[in-house]
């Protein structure tokens, strides 16, 4: 089944994407029912079957977006980097107050998928470009290694291993070597 996209700024997908095989109809009616108590959606002028037909095609993309429904609407709207941006400072507040290891880890879990999310969906919905969207991409794993880098530190003050360092880690003592990884 081809379907015609709904909402305008959505015709720019990617002319196979919004194909629905028949033994695909089951879950897409799912999605539509889901997609629309997605937050924002309307606001942003996005169907929820145009939401369905972007995530109909990848599990794990469904998976992200009904694990994090309120960054779905920015990413589609073309304000991802506002979704980045308050996902970076959440992990980077959480390097600061953490101090489990598991719920570490936990948050770096978020933001990898939120960035993943945003990339995604930005990148179906041709909403922001590619430069964009690899900009969100280092900046997120930026966020994550400076984050890291902050918590293994004040893990290692407690431990009396190191002296406490500063939030901005100035002077810490290391240097850390992306070999292209970030931004290239």
């Amino acid at each position: 089944m081809s379907a015609t996209l709904s909402s305008p700024h959505l015709q720019g997908l990617i002319a196979g994407l919004p194909v629905v095989s028949l033994d695909q109809q089951a879950v897409f009616a799912d999605l539509v029912t889901w997609g629309q108590s997605v937050p924002g959606l309307d606001a942003a002028s996005i169907a929820p079957s145009d939401l369905a037909r972007m995530l109909i095609h990848s599990q794990h993309l469904q998976g992200l977006a009904k694990r994090h429904p309120s960054d779905i609407a920015a990413a589609l709207g073309g304000h991802g980097n506002d979704v980045i941006t308050a996902a970076c400072l959440q992990m980077l507040q959480a390097a600061q107050d953490i101090r489990d290891e598991a719920a570490f880890m936990k948050s770096l879990r978020k933001l990898r998928q939120r960035s993943a999310l945003v990339v995604a969906l930005a990148d179906l919905a041709n909403a922001n470009d590619i430069s964009t969207q690899m900009g969100w991409l280092s900046k997120a794993a930026d966020t994550a290694v400076q984050a890291t880098v902050t918590y293994l530190f004040a893990k290692a003050a407690e431990r009396e291993k190191c002296p406490k360092q500063p939030a901005h880690l100035a002077g810490c003592g290391w240097t850390i070597l992306a070999l292209g990884k970030l931004g290239a």
